[in-house]
């Protein structure tokens, strides 16, 4: 994929060692396959890892209490602007 890119090649390898993702690249790299990509590039394995990222961080429950709670003090509190100013 990178004979005549190894500026990206070696862009890929640095991403590759800061995230510590290597078995996610390999994955992203499988997509673009099965897709028939032609273009298989460092922009895109990026752009497919960090894209399940951000569904892994979606899925956490934690996120999702965090999410919840938060939810909950801004309904309360525009509950108590509309009561308080006489709107309903």
């Amino acid at each position: 994929y990178y004979i005549g890119k190894e500026k990206d090649f070696l862009a890929l390898l640095e991403y590759v060692k800061a995230k510590d993702n290597l078995p996610d690249v390999l994955k992203a790299i499988k997509k673009l396959e099965e897709l028939h990509s032609s273009d298989i590039s460092m922009e895109r394995i990026q752009f497919i890892c960090e894209q399940e990222d951000n569904v892994d961080s979606i899925n956490d429950p934690r996120m999702k209490n965090d999410i919840e709670k938060q939810s909950e003090a801004n309904l309360k509190a525009y509950e108590s602007i509309f009561y308080r100013e006489g709107v309903m």
